[in-house]
């Protein structure tokens, strides 16, 4: 990226605050971002008590620069497909594997991620924003396709949990 449309994405007092380089000062986006215009948010999971990331999504497309925020998850039989939570911000679950455990997750990287990218390797992305290490590289070749900005947003220091542990442990630090 050139640093002309770079978008930064901090999170004070529960709030996320949207600070592009080039923001001009009648709140408007430049003309440096137009055609740019979907915030998305990527965690592998059916985002239904996600309540810490729908925070971040309203507060992010609040502030008029995305025409369009979506987070996207996993979609599971007991759960809409798309869900609305504000205007302009809505949850998009793609389809991924039933299966739970590491055989689960390994399908889920194995399916659902490539669903992902086909889903918004041509939409108008501004933003892609990873929850979690495991869809960084996902997003960061979302990024690279689009020209977005890509944000990292660990919701703990991932590598050093509990269940983190050998193998896995050295894949996530890679």
């Amino acid at each position: 990226h050139d640093g002309e449309d770079a978008v930064f994405v901090t999170q004070r007092g529960g709030a996320a605050h949207v600070t592009p380089e080039t923001r001009p000062r009648d709140n408007r986006r430049s003309s440096a971002m137009m055609g740019r215009r979907m915030y998305l948010q990527i965690y592998p999971s059916p985002l239904v008590n996600a309540s810490r990331m729908f925070k971040i999504a309203k507060s992010v497309h609040q502030t008029g620069y995305f025409d369009e925020t979506h987070l996207v998850g996993v979609q599971t039989d007991d759960v809409e497909a798309r869900e609305r939570l504000a205007p302009g911000v809505s949850i998009i679950r793609i389809r991924g594997s039933k299966r739970r455990g590491n055989m689960g997750r390994l399908l889920r990287a194995a399916l659902w991620q490539p669903r992902v990218y086909r889903r918004y390797h041509r939409e108008p992305l501004a933003v892609v924003a990873a929850h979690n290490v495991w869809v960084l590289p996902l997003c960061w070749l979302l990024s690279r396709k689009t020209s977005a900005s890509l944000v990292y947003n660990a919701h703990e220091l991932e590598t050093e949990t509990v269940t983190m542990k050998g193998p896995k442990q050295r894949a996530a630090r890679f």
